[in-house]
């Protein structure tokens, strides 16, 4: 990607379903990376995106667990409202 602007993007998490045959109901979803979710052994390249204002209902601490991305990115960022990987 390549000059992108990211903002007040929202992920929320959604309901577990009712369950199936074995009567387990699911559990409940998660809202991670607000404006972008990276799978595990992908890889995304971001040239001078802008994140702002994006939200993650579950966001934690760490740098690829946050309300702007979830997983691993390799870019020329700047983060608002977020943290900034310095590229």
């Amino acid at each position: 990607m390549n000059e992108c602007t990211f903002s007040s993007n929202q992920a929320q998490p959604g309901l577990g379903g009712s369950g199936g045959a074995n009567g387990k109901a699911g559990t409940n979803g998660q809202g991670k990376g607000g404006a972008i979710f990276v799978m595990s052994g992908a890889t995304v390249l971001i040239h001078n995106p802008v994140f702002s204002g994006d939200s993650a209902a579950d966001a934690g601490a760490t740098p690829t667990d946050n309300a702007d991305v979830y997983g691993s990115v390799d870019a020329d960022t700047i983060f608002w409202d977020g943290f900034d990987t310095g590229g």
